[in-house]
């Protein structure tokens, strides 16, 4: 397996976040060079008449100081991942600084001199070291934007990875969650069938066909949300194939009323509640028969199921469990579910509402 690399230039989107540093700095600068107006004109200092010279110095120190923050983002978007934080400010401090100085002495000493024939700084500081020391505090100051702009992008793009991690991670555990329904609604369903098939039933026909429906619904089915009409169908297939194996006639109550069915669910809600009901519910007791009520009204969806319970039943082992549909009601609907499960020696009452706005 490959080294995966920390960062890359597409996914950083370098010149975008050089352009959004430029304008930034701009604001940054003329807000600091307005404070140092207003501060000299307090101590009683005049401001400078304009000038062909005095524009040209101060576009000169403009340009200087934003190299100093572009230069000082650069080190640190291409070092600190690779070098680490200590590495990196090190170079900031003695190699990135001495560097940003000898650029705005080119700047203004050398081109700017050779352009309009005057210094920026008087001959006596034009020597090195006191040309230097005056400038380490420029350096830090504009070099920090820079760097502190690189820090803030930082963040961003990690919470971006963060979150991008977590909905991977989400994913790839509804579709863990997915998998463990479909072969136990399969296998349950094959059995069945075979049963009807061995016993020459003349419902084994119209049950294949059912079940046909239902593993198109169930393989090929691949949206995060279908229409809740789709979601309803399923369900009365996967009902009609279940009555097909019986002897005698069920004890079931199903109501519907969903008067817009062009709303959407995730595939597999309601589908787990039901497959419980039958698979642990008396259906030969007229007076507490099996009751599924599914009611959809402004974006509110109110499912209820209902078994007595068949203490004759052997409990088979296998299923995908309650625990697994909670959470994957969890995964999808948050904040916008309620799943209420009452449970006792005789009954068992599952009641959910799910906003599906």
């Amino acid at each position: 397996m490959g080294r995966v690399k920390p960062m890359s230039l597409q996914q950083f989107n370098m010149q975008r976040k050089i352009r959004s540093l430029i304008i930034y700095f701009i604001i940054y600068y003329l807000i600091t060079h307005s404070l140092e107006s207003v501060s000299n004109l307090i101590h009683g200092q005049k401001l400078s008449r304009w000038s062909w010279i005095g524009t040209g110095i101060d576009l000169s120190t403009f340009i200087s100081f934003l190299l100093d923050a572009i230069l000082s983002y650069l080190l640190f978007f291409y070092s600190f991942k690779r070098n680490g934080a200590i590495a990196t400010l090190l170079i900031f401090l003695f190699l990135t600084i001495p560097l940003l100085i000898a650029t705005r002495y080119f700047l203004q000493e050398v081109l700017g001199f050779w352009i309009l024939g005057v210094h920026n700084y008087g001959i006596q500081m034009l020597t090195a070291a006191k040309y230097f020391l005056d400038n380490v505090w420029y350096a830090l100051f504009y070099g920090t934007f820079g760097i502190i702009y690189f820090f803030i992008q930082y963040s961003w793009y990690n919470q971006f990875q963060q979150k991008k991690m977590e909905f991977q991670m989400v994913d790839t555990e509804l579709q863990l969650l997915r998998s463990q329904i479909n072969p136990h609604f399969l296998f349950n369903n094959l059995n069945n069938i075979y049963s009807l098939v061995y016993h020459n039933s003349e419902n084994s026909l119209a049950a294949i066909n059912k079940l046909s429906e239902l593993l198109r619904y169930s393989l090929y089915e691949k949206d995060p949300k279908v229409l809740l009409s789709k979601e309803l169908e399923y369900v009365q297939n996967y009902i009609d194939l279940q009555l097909m194996r019986f002897d005698y006639k069920p004890c079931l109550k199903l109501a519907l009323d969903v008067d817009d069915r062009s709303l959407v669910i995730a595939p597999f809600t309601l589908m787990p509640f039901v497959e419980n009901a039958f698979k642990h519910g008396d259906l030969k007791d007229g007076e507490y028969p099996v009751r599924i009520a599914i009611k959809a009204d402004h974006n509110q969806l109110c499912f209820e199921v209902f078994n007595k319970k068949n203490h004759h039943k052997n409990k088979s082992p296998g299923g995908i469990g309650l625990e697994n549909i909670k959470r994957r009601l969890e995964l999808i609907y948050k904040e916008a579910h309620q799943l209420t499960i009452n449970e006792s020696a005789h009954s068992f009452i599952i009641k959910l509402t799910i906003n599906l706005k």
